[in-house]
């Protein structure tokens, strides 16, 4: 979704030319959707940046999944944000960093700058390893990129299971 909430962007998969693409749907006015990213390459996991002048992606021209920037609604300029692979990236809330997941299981950081109409890309520094839980998007993250949930895969067989307290602020001590 834009920011304004005027448009949602989404992915279609599947066609046996295009392959995944992403289009975007105007809520207002009957408008029909539109094709934003269609080529004969993968691109989904759109994610659009704060200010909704660009968009985050993941496709596979390389030969594999890399994450790229492009700008929004039209596509001019390109920008590639991994180097080793990447898929799923994310903005942080104030549009000054990117994360995303490089294919050795790594969450990875880039920041950002916008000037203009131009942006710079940093270089790529891993967060933290994870173990995901695939297929699909395997993990969310706040938008100050500070804290992350990961669908993981649990190799300890002695692990204790996760438990979800509703209401937790029931167990808490009385005032």
């Amino acid at each position: 979704m834009t920011p304004d909430g005027r448009t949602l962007v989404f992915h279609t998969r599947g066609d046996p030319v295009t392959k995944n693409d992403i289009w975007a749907l105007p809520l207002q006015g009957g408008a029909a959707p539109a094709p934003i990213l269609h080529s004969e390459f993968v691109e989904d996991s759109a994610s659009l940046s704060p200010d909704g002048r660009f968009i985050a992606y993941q496709c596979d021209e390389s030969g594999k999944l890399e994450v790229y920037v492009t700008t929004f609604p039209t596509p001019s300029r390109k920008w590639q944000v991994s180097t080793a692979g990447g898929e799923q990236a994310h903005w942080r809330r104030d549009g000054r960093e990117i994360v995303y997941l490089a294919p050795d299981n790594h969450m990875m950081s880039v920041s950002v700058t916008l000037a203009g109409n131009d942006l710079q890309v940093g270089t790529a520094t891993p967060l933290f390893s994870v173990q995901p839980q695939r297929p699909g998007n395997v993990y969310a993250v706040t938008g100050d990129a500070a804290r992350f949930l990961v669908n993981t895969v649990v190799v300890d067989p002695n692990s204790q299971p996760l438990a979800l307290v509703v209401p937790w602020t029931a167990a808490l001590p009385k005032r």
